[in-house]
């Protein structure tokens, strides 16, 4: 089974990128994946790795298996490019971002909701009104 430093080399390898490249466009120190063959890694810069690559932190640690990564980026390409950016962009925010992106997300679908028409009365007024 490979450890997690052999499956990021295998990544890059497919990507057309080396292991230091990896390290300096997603802000970590030279040398620092080379280390995760001798130790785990911070749950933090796994997760940039695993954002650069789309794929999961759990395909990196090898609890999940590349088949279950192919089945989900098949998805992913189904969603379309420019949800996938977004998507990608949204993990990179701190977590008071993510919940401003979502209230923001949430306010745009009620502005976008047409109003709600008003409920009849069914009072004597409305109902002579009605008649005559």
């Amino acid at each position: 089974m490979d450890n997690v430093k052999e499956r990021v080399k295998r990544l890059c390898k497919e990507k057309g990128i080396t292991i230091q490249q990896l390290e300096k466009q997603i802000g970590l120190s030279n040398g620092t994946i080379s280390k995760w063959d001798r130790y785990n890694p911070r749950m933090d810069k796994l997760q940039l790795v695993a954002d650069f690559f789309s794929v999961s932190t759990d395909y990196l640690t090898g609890v999940s298996s590349q088949a279950a990564i192919e089945s989900g980026m098949e998805t992913l390409e189904a969603v379309g490019t420019y949800e996938v950016d977004l998507l990608k962009t949204y993990r990179k925010l701190s977590e008071i971002g993510k919940v401003k992106v979502f209230l923001a997300a949430l306010q745009e679908l009620h502005d976008e909701m047409p109003p709600e028409e008003p409920e009849e009365k069914d009072d004597a007024a409305s109902l002579t009104s009605k008649v005559g």
